[in-house]
């Protein structure tokens, strides 16, 4: 088991636990909150040293990288570099075409096409008319005829035409430099347009083969147009924009959308590739590689994942998406330390917060209704302090930004006020005791036990006994204490000595009457309010028993 699962907050596709209510609230979104799975392959499986830039499977199955030393293809057991001729040199990326056809883009050296079983490579002296390949992308016409192009480092596009590779005679309407990415769009705009991001000079499109024009818009002055992807969403066509340093945006007929760092949606604005897998609701995830891991985006909330998490790497150079003929979507990420693979949706138990993986790990959890229809989850840590999910969004009280007294969270649970409210309480290291109003607002409770650093609260409960309301709170090092009609008092059987450390606590109801169980690291103790005798000892015990199965 990873370090990561082993400290992590883990939870499986169910309710772990929550709070009934009479309208059942609709669950949390568990895909959007939970981490990728991961397997990561290395030198030790026969991937390059060098850093690996794309992935592609090809019509058969088998995947294939692109890195600086060449072209590698995986048979399921090991990776292995072409031995082709031709297919050492430095690879910029790989794209199948919808005739199943496997290209191979290379930075100083041409192009490729696999036939199935080997490379042919193209390249001046065959006659490609420009040795430099970005990556390759293709457009429909209206007659569902599909054309492929080549996207050039020496700033122009090729198409290949009779199986031939042609200069585009648009070309010179281009500005100077590379051009990074393509893609087409049917309905923004009004019309058919086909779009190049370039290396320098922002995003341009063409109509029907047109004249070449910058696309310009109020906010918007992009310089690398990494990469383009046209999708459909809700009947929406969007146009999704990689914008190196500058972060990602969506371009719909409504406008221009922006997922910067600067608005706090990325970890990083230096961002790379963007694919699409469909999720089992009818809704839909983007993936974009980045300098700071991979990035998914659900809705309108992204949300970043990296080494942290199992990557090899934080910096995903490339990424493609590919359904297995059992239906499976699955992730192929080129990182700068290896491929990386996972399959969307195909795990039970993710990784839903990494609050506490660099101390002792997560101690307190809970899931609750949210009060707007859906529910909300509740992360204790042993020394970050809360986390709330909430609204698609977490949030974070800890002891740095003035929302606790202590970072330990030991306790998060519900309990009934003296009014019968239900409410919200918090066990702290240091043996704090907190009630949460709304906000969240953490409110001290004034206690009698010592705050020491060994403290800490470890359980509660409330009851009403012959009509009387009772709050029962267990500590790590003092023991048991009783809060009713306005006042503490503390609860020790007979023969208990310090330190009395309570775990739990649970009301067993008999009736009219009500038993109340604590364990401890003592044996376990029963409270009923009537005389008894604690297990070994030599003096009577009014108010409690206490078997020390030890």
């Amino acid at each position: 088991m990873s370090r990561v699962t082993a400290i992590s907050l883990l939870f499986g596709l169910w309710t772990i636990a929550g709070s009934a209510a009479t309208a059942a609230p609709a669950p949390l979104d568990l895909f959007e909150i939970g981490a990728p799975s991961f397997t990561t392959f290395s030198t030790r499986d026969g991937v390059p040293a060098a850093v690996t830039v794309a992935t592609q499977v090809d019509r058969d199955g088998f995947v294939w990288l692109a890195s600086p030393a060449g072209v590698y293809r995986y048979d399921g057991r090991r990776w292995a570099a072409s031995p082709d001729p031709g297919m050492d040199h430095s690879a910029d990326s790989l794209y199948l075409d919808t005739a199943g056809t496997l290209w191979a883009a290379f930075r100083d050296d041409g192009l490729a096409r696999y036939d199935g079983r080997h490379w042919h490579v193209e390249n001046h002296a065959t006659g490609l008319p420009m040795q430099q390949i970005r990556r390759f992308g293709e457009t429909r016409e209206a007659d569902g005829r599909s054309r492929l192009w080549a996207i050039s480092w020496e700033g122009g596009l090729l198409e290949h035409r009779d199986g031939h590779w042609v200069a585009d005679r648009g070309n010179a309407q281009l500005p100077p430099g590379s051009l990074l990415a393509m893609a087409q769009t049917k309905r923004i705009g009004g019309r058919a347009r086909q779009w190049v991001g370039t290396g320098s000079s922002g995003l341009w499109f063409r109509e029907d083969d047109g004249a070449w024009q910058r696309y310009r818009a109020p906010g918007f002055d992009p310089g690398q147009v990494e990469f383009l992807f046209a999708t459909e969403h809700a009947g929406r066509e969007e146009l999704w924009i990689s914008v190196f340093a500058r972060g990602l945006w969506r371009l719909t007929d409504d406008g221009l959308r922006a997922w910067t760092r600067e608005q706090g949606d990325l970890p990083t604005n230096d961002v790379y590739d963007i694919g699409e897998t469909p999720l089992p609701d009818g809704n839909r995830a983007l993936w974009i590689s980045s300098r700071s891991g991979l990035v998914r985006i659900v809705g309108e909330h992204a949300q970043a994942f990296d080494r942290r998490h199992g990557l090899p790497s934080d910096a995903v150079r490339g990424l493609s998406s590919w359904r297995s003929p059992n239906g499976d979507e699955v992730l192929w990420l080129a990182t700068e330390a290896g491929v990386a693979r996972t399959i969307v949706g195909a795990n039970q138990w993710l990784t839903a917060s990494l609050m506490g993986m660099h101390a002792s790990g997560v101690f307190a959890v809970r899931v609750e209704p949210d009060r707007r229809g859906g529910e909300r989850l509740w992360v204790g840590s042993s020394d970050e302090g809360i986390g709330l999910f909430e609204q698609g969004h977490w949030r974070t009280f800890d002891q740095a930004n003035g929302a606790l007294p202590d970072s330990g969270v030991r306790l998060i649970t519900e309990a009934p006020d003296e009014r019968g409210v239900p409410t919200l309480w918090i066990g702290l290291r240091y043996a704090h005791l907190l009630r949460v109003r709304d906000g969240p607002v953490f409110e001290a409770v004034d206690t009698p036990w010592p705050k020491q650093v060994e403290g800490a609260v470890t359980a509660m409960l409330a009851t009403t006994r012959d009509g009387r309301y009772e709050r029962w709170v267990g500590t790590r090092t003092t023991g048991l204490y009783r809060w009713s009609a306005g006042r503490w008092d503390a609860v020790q059987p007979a023969g208990v000595v310090a330190p009395w450390r309570i775990g739990s606590l649970v009301e067993q109801p008999l009736g009219a009457r009500t038993w109340l169980w604590a364990t401890s690291n003592q044996g376990l103790a029963r409270y009923d309010g009537e005389a008894g005798r604690c297990s070994g000892a030599t003096r009577a015990c009014p108010t409690s028993t206490c078997s020390a199965r030890r």
